[in-house]
């Protein structure tokens, strides 16, 4: 099964929209089917049911902190708009990210002290 190209579980690209759980994008480490997921599900029904809370906003960028439940727990996304597609998409930056700032630099190759690395 694939979606857009990128080889998915059955279960995504046969489940309609409505019975997707959104914690389900919590059980899936690859990013690319991540992505996949988000584009199916939607940005901000994603954020809905997970209960995304707006750390940090700086125009069409937000810093959302997202619980991710079991022993991730709250993880920060940045949220942004593809300038090309026009489509929201969302990325995991390191756990310490309190700023759209911070995120978009660590994303550039910058560094911040405070930052946790992902693992």
């Amino acid at each position: 099964w694939a979606l857009n190209g990128v080889v998915v579980p059955q279960w995504l690209a046969e489940a309609p929209v409505q019975d997707i759980d959104a914690i389900e994008f919590a059980k899936i480490e690859n990013v690319e089917i991540r992505r996949e997921f988000i584009r199916k599900v939607g940005v901000e029904k994603l954020t809905h049911q997970l209960g995304a809370k707006v750390v940090d906003t700086t125009g069409d960028y937000e810093l959302l902190l997202v619980d991710l439940k079991g022993e991730t727990g709250a993880w920060p996304y940045l949220k942004m708009r593809n300038p090309s597609l026009g489509v929201w998409h969302m990325e995991a930056v390191p756990k310490g990210t309190e700023t759209v700032q911070e995120a978009l630099a660590w994303r550039n190759g910058g560094e911040f002290e405070h930052i946790q690395e992902m693992s």
